[in-house]
Order: structure tokens, then C-alpha cells, then sequence
């Protein structure tokens, strides 16, 4: 098993395939073809493979690369490698622009008419770094920002409750809506989560207006924002012809009718038949769902004692991806005495259902509802649902394109038998401190007759990442997470530990999880 460095630095080796191409004569009867050029192909563009652009590789485009799109990159995507544009929340005065990367070297202070006091405006906070105080249609402007080609918009806010947001406007505080960031509850005004959300496509430079919603409250702190392109991760083969299939998370949902799909808005107790059983889950759709065009499914999978009701209630996920569209299922596991819904993980909690088989069987029951993509289902969950998500992993991951579990590891019991039909990419999160599911691993009867044994969260980590065949070490991935990345896993996957260092048993951050599990698809 792989050693994690967890602190220093990493090493990344670069390997450099080069071809030899030979020195073309300027003479033109010194290259042994037949026609007038001074290459040695049989084309007339002067350069020395045979295809009849203008540059030296072998494809038919003419961005000088060995890929057939129209970037410059050297993938087969057509991303152009955009860069995110990050924006200090002070820099809309003007000040510290040494944050801002030039981006913003002036700015309008924010506005907030029919109001009256020191909190009817942003102010700044801690030491100028933090801007906040945003009540109803208050605002931050943005001058001059380029907006082309930038698909989606990301702020770093800080919340001690949920329902906030902040809408994205062009050129005035009125202007066309192009974005709304839902804060989320990060737990207190202290600490920050990434917010995100897709933006309306806009060309040209505008001055971009950060507009507080008026949700009747005050609506998040704020550190930055940052608009990004989401492509999905860039190809990992090393070898780029022209014959080159589409990258695996390129989603081709065109051919995908929505026709005769009835699902609308809110929440609904459905009800499946599994292997003689019935069981129930709550699909909640987005009132951004349109039905018009496939979207992800996120099974989300309870706590033990929890049920598909609780979940939908104390999930973080539907303030991070309704924006999107994104429909989720939240179900509820059998009951079990003392402790109430309960998950079948192997050697633990539950005796009899199927829950792989239930699992199944949901995705199956949303696809005949909703509109949604297949390719692109996703599972997620806390404490004993957290371990549901690794079990499916396990043996599912013909249906699932990656987990993201949270305060669970796997165990010691059916270690053994997590043999995953292709790499997966998996999310965790753990805190060092959790009373439940001991970091470090160990011996647990909390269930009477079902003991399990953890592995640990560091230990689950390496686990996952020789299933998915990663070489190298762990990098700092930020925020208290490290990470194999795609570059180093088999097929492109991610294997990702988010440690939070005195936390409990505890959620895991879905503004973290959730950029990360929507680039993968099933291949």
C-alpha cells in the first residue's frame, strides 16, 4: 500500500516524447518527393507531414497541434485551456488591486437605496479582506471584465444560515440576470465554502454587478468571485491522432428524448419494489429542472437512525446544485430496533435488503420521471450513508461515476471484496475528531451482532487509490484535502481525503465535492 506524504512538497515528472523530423533542404530538388516544396511529403503546404494545413503535425486543423480541434492545446476538447479569473470582493472599490491581478483597477461602492444605517451597505470586514453586511438589493460592482468564453461564476462565502444569495447582473444593478450563487450555511460568519453557479453565455467586457437577493435577510460574507470555464478534465491519453474517440466526460445528450417525461418541481414520496420489498425514496426536483434536456442524479443516503425525509432536510447538496438543475433521491433504509433506518453494507447494519439492488432500482424509477442522464449518477451520504456510498463503489460503479462519502470508511470485514468493475473517482470527507468513526480506524460494536472493524480514513484513502491503480504521492489539494490526481489515477479518476483538522462527525463540504463529481461520467 501507497505511503501518503501528508506534508511537503511534491514531486511531478514531466516526460517529453519527442520525434525526430530530420532538416529539410531549402532546395527544391533535395527532398525526393514529386512536388515543388522543400519538405519531403507529398503535399505542397511546405511543411513536412502530409496532410495540407500549414503546420508540422499530422492533423488536418492548423493550430500547430497534434490534436483536431481549434485550440491550442494539446487535447482533443476544444476548451482553449481558459483560465479562471479569481476577483478580490474589495477590489470593487479600487483598493488593494495588487489582489486583484489587474483584473480591476477602479470600481462603484455599493449601493443600497431606501436604506438607512451602518448595515444598509457592504462594508468592509477583517482587516479589508472580507466584504459583507449585504441586505436586500445592495451591491458590488466589477468593471471590465471580459466575460467571453467563462460558463460559470464562483464566490467564497460565509453564512450562518441558509437561504441567501446573490444574483450576477451585466452593466447596471438592474441588468439582464445571468447567475444567481445560493449561499449555502457554512456553519458560522467565520468560515467560507465555494459557492458556484452556471452563467448565461455573454461576450465582451461588462461591468459585472454582484446584487444582493432580497431573501429578507442578510444574504453571506464575502471574499472573492471567480468566473471559470467547465469543460471537464483534460484528456489523459498519451497518444493524440486524428482518430481520437471523445473524451469520457464529454456528454453527448443530444440524442436523449425528454419526450413523455412528467416530473415537476418539489418533493415527492415515490415508492419502488425491490426483490419483494417495498421501498420508498424522496425525489426532489429543482425548480431550475426544465425537463428539456438530461441532467445528473445525486442518490443521497442517510445517517444511521436517519430517513429519506431527515436527509433531504440536512443535506448540503440541494443548496450547491439546485441552481443546476440537478435532481436528487434521497431514500430511506430499512428500520432496525434501537436505532431506526439503517443501511446493508455487508457486514453491517442490516440483515436482508438488497440495497445495492435498491440503489439500482432508483435509478432505473427517476429515469422513467425525469430527465436525467445516466452517464452522469452520483452517490453521496453521512456517517452509515457515507459507508453505503464506498459499498457502491464497490459494486456498483457500472451505474455510479463517482461517490463522495462522508464521516465513514470502508471496513476491514469486506475489504477484500471491493473490486470495483473500473476505476472510480471518490470524495471523502473526515474530521480528526470524530467519536463515532475514530480517524485513525478501529474496533466498533455500535450495532449489537453486526461489529465492523474501519480502516481508517488515511488508510481507506491509499486504499482507494490502489484499486484505481494511482502511482506517485498524495498532493495538497487545499482546504485540508489531499489528493491523487487524474494525471496519476488509471483512466483519468480522482481519488480526493479532505481532512478537517478537530472536526467531528460531520457532513462533508458539497461546494467541494460537487465541482469535483460533475467532470465524470461514465465511460
Amino acid at each position: 500500500m501507497k505511503k501518503m506524504q501528508m506534508a511537503g512538497s511534491v514531486l511531478a515528472l514531466f516526460w517529453l516524447i519527442c520525434g525526430a523530423v530530420g532538416c529539410n533542404s531549402t532546395s527544391p530538388s533535395a527532398d525526393a518527393d514529386a512536388d515543388s516544396d522543400g519538405d519531403s511529403d507529398s503535399d505542397s503546404d511546405g511543411d513536412s507531414d502530409s496532410d495540407s494545413d500549414t503546420d508540422s503535425d499530422s492533423d488536418s486543423d492548423s493550430d500547430a497541434d497534434s490534436d483536431t480541434d481549434s485550440d491550442t492545446d494539446t487535447d482533443s476538447d476544444s476548451d482553449a485551456d481558459l483560465q479562471p479569473l479569481r476577483i478580490e470582493a474589495e477590489c470593487a472599490w479600487g483598493s488593494d488591486v495588487g489582489d486583484c491581478n489587474g483584473a480591476v483597477e477602479g470600481g462603484t461602492n455599493a449601493n443600497l437605496p431606501g436604506q438607512d444605517g451602518a448595515d444598509s451597505i457592504p462594508l468592509l470586514k477583517d482587516g479589508e479582506q472580507i466584504v459583507g453586511y449585504f441586505y436586500a438589493a445592495s451591491w458590488l460592482a466589477f468593471p471590465g471584465i471580459d466575460l467571453t468564453g467563462y460558463t460559470n461564476v464562483a464566490a467564497y462565502v460565509a453564512s450562518d444560515h441558509a437561504g441567501g444569495s446573490f444574483e450576477v447582473r451585466l452593466d447596471d444593478a438592474a441588468g439582464e440576470l445571468i447567475g444567481t450563487i445560493s449561499v449555502p450555511n457554512t456553519g458560522s460568519w467565520t468560515t467560507f465554502q465555494r459557492a458556484e453557479a452556471t452563467l448565461t453565455a455573454v461576450t465582451g467586457v461588462h461591468t459585472v454587478y454582484l446584487v444582493s437577493a432580497d431573501n429578507g435577510t442578510y444574504n453571506g460574507d464575502l471574499d472573492w468571485i471567480e468566473f471559470f470555464a467547465e469543460d471537464g478534465p483534460e484528456d489523459t491519453d498519451t497518444e493524440d491522432t486524428d482518430t481520437d474517440t471523445p473524451d469520457t466526460e464529454t456528454v453527448d445528450t443530444e440524442e436523449q428524448s425528454c419526450d413523455g417525461l412528467t416530473a415537476t418541481s418539489g418533493d415527492q414520496t415515490v415508492t419502488v419494489q425491490v426483490g419483494g420489498d417495498s421501498r420508498s425514496y424522496i425525489l426532489h426536483v429543482p425548480t431550475q429542472y426544465s425537463g428539456t434536456a438530461p441532467v445528473p442524479l445525486i442518490i443521497d443516503f442517510h445517517p444511521l437512525g436517519g430517513s429519506g425525509d431527515n436527509e433531504r432536510t440536512a443535506s448540503p447538496y440541494p443548496a450547491v446544485t439546485d441552481a443546476e438543475g440537478v435532481v436528487m433521491a434521497f431514500p430511506s433504509g430499512k428500520t432496525i430496533p434501537t436505532w431506526g433506518g439503517a443501511w446493508n453494507i455487508g457486514p453491517c447494519c442490516v440483515d436482508g435488503p438488497d440495497d445495492v439492488a435498491f440503489a439500482r432500482a432508483i435509478i432505473d424509477d427517476v429515469a422513467s420521471r425525469a430527465c436525467i442522464d445516466r452517464s452522469r449518477v452520483y452517490a453521496v451520504g453521512f456517517s452509515m450513508g457515507g459507508g453505503l456510498s464506498h459499498h457502491l463503489a464497490c459494486r456498483a460503479a457500472d451505474e455510479f461515476a463517482a461517490v463522495a462519502p462522508a464521516a465513514f470508511d470502508l471496513v476491514e470485514e469486506n475489504e477484500a471484496s471491493c473490486t470495483p468493475s473500473r476505476p472510480i473517482t471518490v470524495v471523502s470527507f473526515r474530521g480528526t475528531a470524530d467519536p463515532v468513526v475514530p480517524y485513525e480506524g478501529g474496533y466498533s460494536d455500535m450495532v449489537a451482532d453486526h461489529p465492523i472493524t474501519f480502516l481508517g480514513a488515511v488508510d481507506t484513502f491509499e486504499k482507494w487509490a490502489d484499486l484505481n491503480n494511482c502511482t506517485g504521492s498524495a498532493s495538497d489539494a487545499g482546504n485540508g484535502c489531499q489528493k491523487y490526481a487524474s494525471t496519476q489515477c488509471e483512466d483519468g479518476v480522482e481519488v480526493m481525503l479532505c481532512t478537517k483538522t478537530g472536526g467531528g462527525h460531520d457532513y462533508g463540504d458539497a461546494t467541494i465535492a460537487w465541482p469535483i463529481l460533475k467532470q465524470y461520467s461514465l465511460p
